[in-house]
């Protein structure tokens, strides 16, 4: 079955700053709070560290040749707060604002639209020492570093992401204490989510107030949520989790209040609620999805009373994740109804860790298979009705991936991180064919 592609879905790929750039410590760069969880013995898979990675901060040019090889029309990419503001504020480091400028004049003389992150969970540890999120003074800080940046690049670039995936700061980084800082607590979490949703609006106003003309938006980890069984109980189940997982990030900063999905009311948790700070008038949305969740109720799970169930005999990737394409076209539609924006899908991928074969070549055949399914759904999504403007591929590269280290590749573009040799999978090959034929 052959399924035509919108002519006019911007088609790109997404990399993350901590992921790729390397040169951790260089040109005045300051200590990023992933510098210091990746050198601290126990936290990633094999004592890897991102303190190379894929050298893109040296070897952009190269990888924006890659990029042109591949007929990409835009590119998304991270910002090192750490970079820019060793400290967190203060004192602004040129140099690291200007490999940005570089990389961004590179891309349009490439005519790549550049598309970048401002926040992809690295943040200076000079502010994760004075309480990282739970500290008001952490999203005061976060404003002015994006009103600086996008005062300084909004000539050149329209269109920006403020957060990546805010949820998982919250939930690995203060409740599960996976990521950094490693806390482990529920009240906790929800306090820093808050924040990070007033750090939305906050970024957002200073923004506009520089650049009225910017198009601003977050990328938001979403999954397909299904009830384990068609009881009651897991139906609501099923409904509460949608709710935490999907629109925790996004009812408060569009709509102006919390979704109800515990029997408790949030402000009761973190305090006064002044919604004109938290409330940020996006422009998009940005969808971050790989796969689904399977719930059923439980009562012995504090506030939220919801189980994930691990489905059997399902597809897997080889980081574990259940391949479920319906899940995009579900998410897409409900996010689309509920409010009525314009929708980025900001990531979607594949682990499989192919490796080159003896002619030199990388033939990811289950990548290609998943991000043809995948996209699929994107193209039904929009014949439904859905306003979609952009699918962004992770990843451009194989890269550093957080706690597993290298020991993952994601990329369309095979990583030797020894040689730092680059090799175009059979994956980045369908992907350039795409963007020429709008064919899936």
């Amino acid at each position: 079955m052959t399924t035509k592609c919108p002519a006019n879905l911007l088609l790109g790929v997404a990399t993350s700053d901590y992921q790729i750039e390397g040169a951790w410590d260089e040109d005045g760069k300051g200590e990023s709070n992933w510098d210091r969880w990746s050198h601290t013995a126990g936290h990633v898979k094999n004592g890897d560290t991102g303190d190379t990675a894929c050298d893109h901060y040296h070897r952009y040019p190269d990888d924006i040749a890659i990029m042109r090889q591949l007929g990409l029309e835009a590119y998304r990419f991270g910002i090192s707060w750490s970079r820019v503001f060793p400290e967190g504020g203060g004192r602004l480091n040129e140099k690291g604002l200007a490999f940005y400028e570089r990389l961004v004049d590179a891309l349009l003389e490439a005519d790549i639209i550049p598309f970048p992150t401002l926040y992809h969970w690295t943040n200076p540890q000079a502010l994760e020492e004075k309480g990282g999120w739970q500290n008001r003074e952490m999203v005061e800080r976060f404003a002015e570093y994006c009103s600086t940046v996008t005062h300084r690049l909004g000539d050149r670039v329209k269109s920006w992401l403020i957060l990546n995936e805010p949820w998982v700061v919250m939930y690995q980084g203060y409740n599960e204490g996976l990521f950094p800082p490693g806390i482990k607590d529920p009240l906790t979490a929800i306090r820093v989510g808050h924040n990070l949703n007033l750090a939305q609006g906050l970024a957002s106003k200073a923004i506009r107030s520089q650049r009225s003309d910017l198009k601003l938006g977050s990328a938001f980890d979403m999954a397909g949520v299904y009830p384990a069984t068609q009881s009651e109980e897991d139906r609501k189940a099923a409904e509460r989790m949608e709710g935490f997982k999907n629109y925790w990030f996004l009812d408060p900063i569009l709509l102006g209040r919390y979704p109800k999905v515990f029997p408790i009311d949030v402000q009761s948790l973190v305090g006064t609620i002044d919604w004109k700070e938290v409330q940020a008038n996006l422009d998009f949305i940005g969808i971050n999805l790989y796969s689904r969740l399977v719930v059923a109720h439980d009562a012995s799970v504090p506030w939220i009373n919801v189980r994930t169930i691990e489905p059997k005999n399902t597809e897997r990737t080889d980081s574990g994740w259940e391949i479920y394409p319906e899940a995009m076209r579900q998410v897409v539609l409900r996010t689309s109804v509920r409010y009525k924006l314009p929708i980025f899908i900001t990531e979607t991928g594949c682990a499989c860790n192919d490796k080159p074969n003896k002619k030199g070549e990388v033939v990811d055949q289950k990548r290609v298979d998943f991000l043809r399914r995948y996209l699929r759904e994107v193209a039904l999504a929009t014949n439904q009705g859905a306003d979609i403007r952009g699918c962004f591929v992770w990843s451009l590269l194989d890269n550093f991936e957080w706690l597993e280290g290298y020991s993952l590749r994601f990329g369309l573009t095979y990583v030797d991180y020894t040689t730092q040799k680059r090799i175009i999978k059979e994956s980045g090959r369908w992907f350039a064919n795409l963007i020429r034929t709008r064919l899936l």
